[in-house]
C-alpha cells in the first residue's frame, strides 16, 4: 500500500444520505467490501493537489483535465461558468466541490456534493444493484 500523499475528493454526508438508502446499506454489507473498496479509491487520487494548482492546470487545458483514480478510472475535472471545480464520472454524474483544500495527515481533501460511482471493471458497466 502507498502511503501518500494523496488528495481525496470527499463526499459530503448529504451526498451519502442523497444515494439510494437501499444500495449505501448494501455497500456496507461484508460480501460488498471490494465494491465499496473501489468506489471508496475512485474519489482519491496521488499527489498533493491543492485547488489552485488544480484551477491552474484547469485553465491551462482549456478548462478540463483527466484525474487518474486509485481505483484505475479516471474522473474528469473541469471548471463551472462559477468558477468551481466540477468531476465528471463516465457515467456523466457530476459532483461539484463544496469545500477546498483541507488538511489530511497523509494528503489534501477536497469536499464533494454528490459520491461519483465507479464502472465496473469487467463490464465497463455500472453494476445494477437487486
Amino acid at each position: 500500500e502507498e502511503l501518500g500523499p494523496f488528495t481525496i475528493f470527499a463526499p459530503s454526508n448529504s451526498a451519502f444520505m442523497a444515494m439510494d438508502q437501499a444500495e449505501l446499506v448494501s455497500l456496507l454489507e461484508t460480501e460488498n467490501k471490494t465494491t465499496l473498496d473501489r468506489l471508496l479509491k475512485y474519489h482519491v487520487v496521488k499527489g498533493y493537489l491543492a485547488s489552485s494548482e488544480l484551477v491552474k492546470q484547469l485553465k491551462a487545458n482549456g478548462g478540463r483535465g483527466s484525474l487518474p483514480t486509485l481505483s484505475g478510472q479516471t474522473l474528469v475535472a473541469g471548471l463551472s461558468p462559477e468558477g468551481k471545480v466540477t468531476l465528471t464520472d463516465p457515467e456523466g454524474h457530476v459532483a461539484t466541490i463544496t469545500a477546498y483544500d483541507q488538511p489530511a495527515f497523509n494528503g489534501l481533501v477536497h469536499v464533494t456534493d454528490t459520491v461519483m460511482i465507479p464502472a465496473e471493471p469487467d463490464t465497463g458497466k455500472k453494476k445494477r444493484r437487486r
